[in-house]
């Protein structure tokens, strides 16, 4: 990873950019990614159920860093009754949670409906190996530089923004908005 500490944030974001594809792949190399990838490709194909996933710590928790939940990896039977819930029932903890993180974990993985997510398939597999990877990007250049993480946060979420409502419930968007706007 290149080193952002002490950069100004404009000239920060400038070199992320320039050096984002090298950076990703000098990731991949590391072998502690390059572990956790194998481990996934090689035993996400043979998960049918939520209850699987996390009895699989390689698998689970490659998928929680895939979805920037990290900090939940502890909670694994909370996991399993979010991926268990029915989405239809408004009671369901998956609706009554209000981080959107579990909603797309839950809504990516689709262990509720018969026809599910095919998890030996190729494209399925490489955006959960794809999105690992920009969050472990993300994450290491916001602890370097916030303001920079801000920005690739919001760059990531842009695109999700329907309406206002969508920015207030989510703290790292309100937060970028209100520095954006002078709020």
């Amino acid at each position: 990873m290149i080193s952002i500490t002490g950069l100004g944030s404009p000239v920060a974001l400038k070199l992320i950019d320039a050096t984002r594809d090298r950076q990703i792949e000098t990731l991949k190399a590391e072998p502690v990614h390059s572990r956790s990838e194998e481990a996934f490709r090689e035993r996400i194909g043979s998960i049918t159920s939520a209850e699987e996933l996390v009895k699989d710590y390689d698998v689970y928790s490659f998928v929680m860093r895939a979805f920037d939940l990290e900090d939940q990896i502890f909670g694994k039977g909370m996991i399993r009754k979010i991926l268990e819930s029915d989405i239809e029932d408004e009671t369901s903890l998956v609706n009554r949670l209000t981080d959107p993180r579990f909603k797309i974990m839950y809504e990516t993985l689709n262990f509720s409906t018969e026809s599910g997510t095919d998890f030996n398939d190729p494209v399925f597999v490489e955006s959960i190996v794809g999105r690992y990877y920009d969050r472990i990007f993300i994450n290491r250049n916001d602890q370097q530089n916030e303001t920079v993480g801000t920005v690739l946060e919001f760059r990531e979420k842009v695109g999700t923004i329907t309406n206002w409502y969508d920015v207030l419930k989510d703290k790292d968007l309100t937060e970028f908005f209100q520095v954006a706007l002078g709020l």
